[in-house]
């Protein structure tokens, strides 16, 4: 077993016990923890010798908010929801809510004040965001430049404050804030199948991004975060050359 794995198993047991909340499981089912969100946190982690405790206290903490937050964005946004789905939208603004006070919760009992502030000054950001998108998605049926980067915000902006808090390289992170906003970003398209809404010079503008971002990673000299980098992006080659596709 390598030291990732075993990070990862570390991060995904205490994030386990910290959930372990028998009436959220009965409303919302088991907690889906964010893989993706670990992996690219892992990355990160590869590249310095960061503080043991503040890169644990700091993985735990931004799961948590994450964990949130995309409960949160499951939340329908429909008109005159039936009263089943009117439940299903109360119970998983409550599981939203119950997540992100486990984060403050962590937080407190760890006494890490500032750690609290930086990351609420993210969420503020992440929601201004989020609200822009909503109000453009009202008044128009597929994303413009602008509402793409509200996206990238709203889905990678908490990963990437990570990398900030620590202040490493400048090289390491230029090239791993772009891919851990590319590579979220995807994961959220894969999902919510938000691409569909994309005009076709929005799609190929997207594919052109991912193909040079490969070929930018391929010129840094070797590395251990290098090959994590690339098996991250080649991962979803597929799902990129099917939304390139020009429309007939």
């Amino acid at each position: 077993m390598t030291s990732m794995q075993i990070t990862n198993f570390n991060v995904r047991e205490e994030i386990g016990r910290i959930l372990q909340d028998p009436y959220v499981k009965k409303c919302v089912g088991k907690p889906e923890i964010p893989e993706h969100c670990i992996e690219v946190l892992e990355i990160l982690f590869l590249n310095d010798p960061f503080e043991p405790i503040k890169k644990h206290r700091l993985g735990i903490a931004a799961l948590l908010l994450q964990m949130g937050l995309e409960m949160h964005n499951r939340v329908s946004i429909h008109q005159n929801p039936t009263p089943t789905e009117m439940k299903v939208r109360q119970q998983q603004v409550l599981a939203g809510d119950y997540y992100s006070s486990l984060f403050y919760r962590f937080l407190a009992q760890k006494q890490d004040v500032s750690m609290i502030r930086y990351f609420s000054r993210q969420v503020l950001r992440i929601n201004e965001a989020k609200i822009s998108l909503h109000n453009r998605l009202i008044h128009r049926c597929e994303y413009d430049q602008e509402m793409l980067s509200f996206l990238k915000k709203v889905t990678s902006g908490l990963l990437i404050a990570v990398a900030d808090f620590f202040h490493v390289q400048d090289e390491f992170v230029f090239l791993w804030k772009e891919t851990t906003e590319l590579y979220l970003l995807i994961m959220d398209l894969i999902k919510n199948k938000e691409w569909e809404k994309f005009p076709a010079s929005l799609r190929l503008q997207l594919f052109q991004e991912w193909s040079d971002l490969i070929s930018r990673i391929q010129e840094v000299p070797e590395n251990e975060w290098k090959s994590q980098l690339l098996a991250v992006l080649r991962r979803h080659e597929t799902f990129m050359e099917k939304i390139a596709v020009k429309e007939s």
